[in-house]
């Protein structure tokens, strides 16, 4: 880590730009929030999202430009298969459009660009728990009020406590 870092102040650090961290913090409506991923936009498990995920008239707002992405289509049901049954959940008419299918890095890259977020990409090395003091492989950042998590199956503040269970 390269000691001459700049020591970044902020209200809110958020760990990882998926879907929940550009969520976040559109919903926070706090400037000084920074989120922080190595690889915005990489493979994340599920491209299916169910109607709640756009309920909110916020989260409608994204719809007419997620329907324009090339990875679009429409999502009517789901279909669940084990090596014994196969089940089929059709949706209700009334929640199919907000219901879709959609590559999560196209969707997360929209929702950055309609939302203006900015996502520093770096990777968080440590976190000291006591000073609220966030280091990554390229900055230092003081976190005033919370550091939030959204990193998925990265796990990262779970491991920072030693607290991911083995599987």
């Amino acid at each position: 880590m390269n000691s001459k870092t700049n020591h970044i102040k902020v209200d809110y650090l958020i760990i990882g730009a998926g879907l929940a961290g550009l969520t976040l913090k559109h919903f926070l409506k706090n400037e000084n929030t920074v989120i922080l991923d190595p690889s915005a936009g990489a493979y994340k498990v599920g491209e299916s999202f169910i109607p709640e995920t756009f309920h909110h008239p916020e989260m409608q707002g994204l719809l007419r430009g997620i329907k324009r992405l090339p990875s679009y289509s429409n999502k009517v049901g789901s279909t669940f298969v084990s090596e014994s049954s196969v089940a089929s959940f059709p949706l209700p008419i009334e929640g199919q459009e907000y219901s879709l299918h959609v590559s999560r890095s196209e969707l997360e890259t929209y929702m950055q660009r309609y939302w203006k977020v900015l996502v520093r990409k770096e990777r968080v090395q440590r976190i000291d728990f006591d000073t609220m003091t966030v280091y990554s492989d390229t900055g230092t950042y003081s976190v005033a009020k919370q550091i939030i998590d959204c990193s998925g199956p990265s796990m990262v503040i779970a491991r920072a406590l030693n607290e991911t269970i083995a599987t």
